[in-house]
C-alpha cells in the first residue's frame, strides 16, 4: 500500500529462497512445501509464510465384485438373478469423490449401493470408474457377464417302462428308477429326491424300490441356484411271483 512491491521471493521444499518469476510446477507426487515473502521498494521485508500441500497424481483403484461367487465356464462369467454387484474404490491420497457406472452402454449412474443384474437373461456389460477429490479419474473398466435365470429340466427314466393297469403303474423290484436332468447354461449341480415324502437326499445312483406303492419326488438345481420344477411319480412294485396251475380237462 506504500511504496509498492519490488520482489517476491520463494523457496520450494528444501531449496534456498530465490526470486519468483513464473508459476511453480511439481512433478513428484507427495508432500511439498512452498515458503514465500515480499520486499517492497524501500527495503521492507514481510514475514515468511508457508503453504504445505500433497500432490496427488494417482487415480483411484476401482473394482467390481458380486456378493456370490460367479460361475466361469471358458471365457464366460455366469451370474444368477439373486446376485448383487458392488463397486469398491480406494484412493490413498486425496480420497474417492465419486464412483460412476453404466449398464449396457446406458446412462451414467452414481454408485451409492449394491445393485442387481439386469433382469433380461443373456450377455450384459457393466462399465465403471472412480474420480478422486482432485480430479484424477481411473480408467474405465468393463465387467461382462451372462445372466442365467433358466432352471434345469428334469425327468424320470424307467426301463422297462411301467406297466399300466387300472390307472396303476407297475414295475418290478429289479427295475431301476433313473432321474435325468440337464441345464443349457451352467450345468446341473444337484438332483435331490425323496421317497414317500421322507427325507430329501442327493441323487447319485438309480433308485430301486421295495414291494408296495411308493411316490418319488425330485428336483434339479443348477450351478447358480436356479431350481427346476418339482416332479413326482407314483409306482407300485410288484414283487410277487406269479403262480400257475395245470387243470386237466375232461
Amino acid at each position: 500500500e506504500g511504496s509498492g512491491v519490488k520482489t517476491i521471493y520463494v523457496m520450494v521444499d528444501d531449496s534456498d529462497f530465490g526470486v519468483y518469476e513464473n508459476p511453480i510446477g511439481f512433478l513428484e507426487e507427495g508432500k511439498h512445501l512452498i515458503g514465500y515473502r515480499v520486499e517492497d521498494n524501500v527495503g521492507n521485508m514481510s514475514k515468511v509464510k508457508f503453504y504445505e500441500f500433497i500432490l496427488d497424481k494417482t487415480a483411484p483403484e476401482v473394482m467390481l465384485a458380486s456378493d456370490k461367487k460367479p460361475v466361469k465356464i471358458g471365457d464366460v462369467v455366469y451370474v444368477g438373478k439373486n446376485y448383487n454387484f458392488g463397486i469398491f474404490a480406494h484412493d490413498a491420497l486425496s480420497g474417492v469423490k465419486s464412483v460412476q457406472y453404466s449398464i449396457d452402454d446406458g446412462e451414467l449412474n452414481e454408485y451409492n449401493e449394491p445393485f442387481a443384474p439386469v433382469e433380461t437373461p443373456g450377455l450384459h456389460k457393466v462399465e465403471y470408474f472412480a474420480v478422486d477429490n482432485v480430479g484424477n479419474t481411473s480408467m474405465k473398466k468393463a465387467y461382462i457377464y451372462y445372466l442365467d435365470i433358466n432352471p434345469p429340466t428334469i425327468e424320470f427314466a424307467i426301463n422297462p417302462e411301467p406297466f399300466e393297469k387300472d390307472g396303476v403303474n407297475y414295475i418290478s423290484d429289479k427295475t431301476p428308477v433313473v432321474i435325468k436332468a440337464k441345464d443349457a447354461e451352467t450345468g446341473v449341480a444337484r438332483i435331490v429326491y425323496s421317497i414317500d415324502d421322507g427325507e430329501e437326499k442327493d441323487y447319485q445312483y438309480p433308485i430301486r424300490l421295495t414291494a408296495g406303492t411308493h411316490k418319488i419326488t425330485a428336483k434339479a438345481i443348477d450351478l447358480l441356484g436356479n431350481e427346476s420344477e418339482t416332479i413326482s411319480i407314483e409306482l407300485t412294485v410288484d414283487a410277487s411271483v406269479p403262480e400257475a396251475e395245470l387243470v386237466p380237462t375232461k
